[in-house]
């Protein structure tokens, strides 16, 4: 398979993988594929040119042809290997490239840093780029020599230097600068008005050099805002182990969803996984969570609610009538504490910690049904009033809880929104009416089918 075969195969790949899990980005952008992507590296380049922090030396060192990382040997394993990637060894170079003076800007990314404490999250990735930074910067390479890139087509696989044949731009170099090209940059002056600097660059430990040193200095250089903040999360292991393709423990994310969907797929790693540290896939762990949250506990409620509307109301949520009960405030203060809790730790990244918020509701509107046993109620006529708010009351829970679990879950929730005879909820906005008590007058349920369908649990399953 040629070079630009693989490249079209893999993209495919990537776009199945993340379709598979409902991820979408606004702009996938391809190096040898979209020219204005090309303008925009090129223009980072130019003007960190202009400004005289480029400038053309000999690189001796090593370099990772998986990473497309330059290291020192101080970096590499005991066996000459790359430190992310500990089976393959790193070939020492000896070449001329392009060279960022990233030496010059030491003391402009620390003052950036003093004056943004939360430009990095979290804390622990801001120390360990403040002590990178503290030992000194070396100038890094910004260009390959065309002789060292593939051939594609009669040409090098690259974005050219500009004012230089001989050259094409360093992968990281035309990768960092997607973001500005995803912005319109430097074609489009309003939208990049618009929609720059980025409130938040989402990346993973092993690329926080690049994004928290490099990158903030590449803009400096070129006169552009620096993004307000870099979000870093952790790996995961599979079942205690490292994911390798070498040792072949590896999960295929596309057939999990096939198994399990996308949403449980989605709520088990936001759940059992900090989004602040390494975690692990575990398939019994996912199993345990699908049956005793998803099953039993949301899927469940909604269930029982939407049947006891259709059976006892004729399928038109009630309004309540009547006195209001201890336990009826209960569960509104629960669900006002629930929608507060999970709203702060979302802007702190703490995306389990908000999932545990919204969970109190689920355990608490349960056990709302448990305490006031509205089947026993439906069976009593004086108990008509009691019998419409305790159906309210679930229905409005469940209308909550569509609303703040969107994110993690966005099939599901439309699922119980139009169970529940809502609308569904405007992109962009799902936080619209979370106020306890705005489920509409005169709405009619739609049919109780299984949220998340219990599975036969077998060994291996």
């Amino acid at each position: 398979m040629g070079v630009r075969e693989w490249v079209d195969h893999m993209d495919a790949t990537f776009r199945r993988t993340w379709a598979s899990v409902a991820v979408s980005p606004d702009r996938f952008i391809r190096t040898a594929v979209d020219q204005d992507h090309a303008r925009a590296s090129q223009e980072l380049f130019r003007r960190a040119l202009e400004a005289g922090d480029v400038y053309k030396g000999l690189y001796t060192g090593y370099y990772c042809h998986n990473c497309n990382t330059f290291y020192e040997v101080a970096d590499l394993t005991p066996t000459g290997c790359c430190p992310n990637h500990q089976s393959i060894t790193a070939e020492y170079l000896e070449e001329e490239n392009y060279f960022f003076a990233l030496s010059r800007y030491t003391d402009r990314l620390l003052a950036h840093l003093d004056a943004h404490p939360d430009f990095i999250v979290p804390q622990i990735w801001a120390s360990e780029i403040r002590s990178l930074l503290q030992r000194g910067l070396r100038d890094f390479s910004v260009s390959r020599p065309v002789r060292s890139a593939r051939v594609v087509d009669g040409k090098p696989w690259g974005i050219a230097v500009p004012g230089d044949p001989d050259h094409v731009l360093y992968v990281w170099f035309d990768a960092l600068t997607n973001y500005l090209t995803a912005a319109g940059f430097p074609d489009d002056p309003g939208r990049v008005e618009h929609w720059w600097p980025a409130d938040t660059h989402v990346i993973g430990k092993d690329i926080t050099r690049f994004h928290c040193v490099y990158w903030p200095a590449m803009l400096m250089a070129a006169g552009v805002p620096v993004p307000r903040q870099v979000a870093v999360h952790g790996f995961m292991t599979l079942e205690g182990q490292r994911i390798s393709k070498t040792t072949g423990n590896t999960i295929d994310p596309v057939e999990l969803v096939e198994e399990w969907g996308a949403d449980a797929i989605r709520y088990y790693v936001l759940r059992d996984v900090s989004f602040d540290r390494d975690g692990d896939f575990n398939r019994a762990n996912l199993r345990t969570r699908y049956t005793s949250d998803l099953a039993n506990d949301l899927g469940n409620l909604l269930n029982r609610t939407v049947s006891m509307i259709g059976r006892y109301r004729g399928g038109v949520v009630p309004t309540p009538s009547g006195p209001s009960e201890a336990r009826d405030a209960d569960l509104r203060d629960v669900a006002v504490r629930a929608g507060a809790g999970a709203r702060a730790c979302l802007e702190t990244w703490d995306f389990d910690g908000a999932l545990d918020a919204v969970w109190a509701l689920v355990k608490r509107a349960n056990q709302y049904v448990d305490e006031n046993q509205p089947w026993k109620l439906a069976r009593d006529e004086a108990q008509a009033a009691r019998l419409d708010t305790v159906l309210h009351g679930t229905a409005e829970a469940l209308r909550n809880l569509s609303i703040w679990l969107t994110p993690f879950m966005p099939s599901a929730c439309a699922t119980m929104q139009e169970q529940l005879g809502l609308p569904p909820l405007r992109p962009g906005a799902w936080t619209d009416n979370v106020e306890w008590g705005a489920f509409p007058a005169e709405v009619t349920v739609g049919t109780p089918t299984p949220l998340f369908p219990r599975k036969d649990l077998v060994p291996g399953s």
